[in-house]
């Protein structure tokens, strides 16, 4: 396992890394997970987050790419969430409104400015010697049996498997822990996360070790 000094956590996504629905405005999942790393590596973390409440996977994406290039090569742990608000704008229109077709073409855009951004941080890393590894979250079910949000979520977490094919990428399935405990991990809002909710998904997270490794 590669060692450093500081381990530098960068956290991109949507309101779940921004942390909605946490009591007392604790951030959500990326300061547990924050603590996670610091006891696994026994070493300090500083975090920068860059997440934004209500953002697609397009505009993620765009938060991405205004970076200073610099504040990307020198991460060595990186989350990443996407995709709800993806699904959520596929929504207002009203169930009656939403086409196959129009779900389709809402995935496949979610997974291909993911793609992107993932990619685009590889491209960066590429320049470097700094090791690190991605966590992309894939998306758990809020809406209950509502069969086209079900499809959606169902359709969106497969597609995002593809993810992994990049170096260094491994896809943390929140999906699997959620389902059918909903009710005891969502906020009053029925969407977002409470505080059991970003503890499980910081859990998860740690599950997947905290190995950097150098792409080169």
């Amino acid at each position: 396992m590669v060692r450093e000094s500081v381990v530098k956590y960068l956290a991109i996504g949507d309101s779940l890394t921004v942390g909605y629905g946490s009591s007392y405005h604790k951030g959500g999942f990326v300061p547990i997970y924050k603590s996670f790393a610091e006891q696994a590596l026994n070493t300090r973390v500083r975090t920068m987050n860059i997440g934004v409440d209500g953002f697609t996977a397009k505009q993620i994406y765009g938060v991405v790419r205004s970076q200073s290039p610099s504040s990307i090569a020198e991460a060595n742990l990186i989350t990443i969430t996407g995709g709800g608000n993806d699904l959520l704008a596929v929504l207002e229109g009203g169930l009656s409104s939403v086409t196959p077709a129009l779900m389709d073409h809402a995935i496949k855009e979610a997974i291909c400015y993911l793609q992107q951004t993932v990619g685009y941080i590889t491209k960066i890393k590429k320049q470097t010697n700094v090791p690190y590894r991605i966590l992309v979250f894939n998306s758990y079910n809020p809406f209950g049996p509502i069969p086209i949000a079900n499809r959606f979520i169902t359709e969106f977490n497969r597609a995002l498997q593809s993810i992994t094919r990049l170096p260094n990428v491994q896809v943390v399935d929140v999906y699997r822990v959620f389902k059918g405990n909903e009710r005891v991990l969502l906020y009053q809002d029925h969407v977002h996360p409470n505080d059991k909710g970003y503890r499980l998904m910081a859990e998860e997270a740690a599950k997947k070790g905290f190995t950097l490794k150098f792409l080169n």
